[in-house]
């Protein structure tokens, strides 16, 4: 391995510390940029839903709906906890509540791709039950 010079080491680092400060500095004023509202996450709102998906990975569907429905409380424009919750209510059967969740986090996050299929599959399937012709294709293109 080659080895550099001191002073390139030293004029790096020194150009890093320099970009944090004028970084840091930017984000001082205006700390709305920094951390927009849909990312702000409550530590109580990330516990229920820590607790949430660990009660749904051990089959309490219910509980881990209300424990969900507790962080969407607390943090109600978060997509992830919405997203979250419109997946466990698809697991129990309740699409039209889950694609109700998932559109929600999709307002807020319209780049999900994940949420995205995920309200597509929840439309597909009401297709399946004859509710809809044209449902399987609105998540793709609404939104």
């Amino acid at each position: 391995m080659r080895r550099q010079p001191a002073w390139v080491l030293t004029c790096a680092v020194q150009r890093l510390g320099l970009s944090l400060a004028v970084l840091c500095a930017q984000f001082a004023w205006c700390p709305r940029l920094a951390f927009p509202d849909h990312v702000e996450r409550s530590a109580e709102a990330k516990d229920h839903a820590d607790r949430g998906m660990e009660l749904a990975q051990n089959g309490d569907l219910k509980g881990a709906e209300a424990e969900l429905l507790l962080a969407i409380e607390l943090a109600p424009r978060d997509p992830a906890y919405l997203a979250i919750l419109g997946g466990i209510l698809g697991m129990q059967q309740k699409l039209p509540e889950s694609s109700a969740y998932f559109e929600k986090a999709l307002r807020i996050d319209a780049g999900d791709v994940a949420t995205r299929r995920n309200l597509a599959s929840n439309q597909f399937q009401f297709t399946d039950r004859g509710v809809s012709v044209h449902a399987g294709f609105t998540a793709l293109s609404e939104v």
